[in-house]
């Protein structure tokens, strides 16, 4: 009954530990670089998602992007009032900080903002890996 008991209780402690891992951590931004022309600007994003699992990229695609237009990362601010919205971010992402650490990007895609583009209105998103 003993051994029972303990069996459960590592269980839900591993269990806890692996559904906070998967879920209970923000997506952080580890560098950002802004490429400037004379009229409009480009930004490069390296984002890590801390999980451990990507499960929907699209979602995650669609996540970064907003979270980018509304500058709602916890770690960086962006001065869209100084440079205005940027007319395309590249982002790779990274799974964890370990994958960030062995340089292997989970995936990178492009965002064209749609004030720019010829299909105003359309969010076009490039991806790649």
């Amino acid at each position: 009954m003993k051994r029972k008991f303990l069996l459960i209780l590592v269980t839900l402690f591993v269990s806890a530990g692996i559904l906070y891992l998967q879920l209970g951590r923000e997506p952080i931004v580890n560098c950002s670089m802004i490429l400037e022309n004379s009229d409009s600007y480009d930004l490069s994003l390296v984002v890590t998602l801390n999980k451990l699992v990507i499960l929907n990229r699209k979602n995650i695609e669609h996540t970064i992007i907003q979270k980018t237009l509304d500058n709602d990362f916890e770690n960086i601010h962006f001065s869209h009032d100084v440079y205005g919205m940027p007319q395309k971010i590249c982002v790779t992402v990274y799974a964890n900080a370990l994958t960030y650490m062995l340089n292997v990007p989970a995936f990178e895609f492009q965002y064209i903002y749609p004030y720019f583009s010829k299909d105003r209105g359309k969010h076009i998103i490039n991806a790649s890996l």
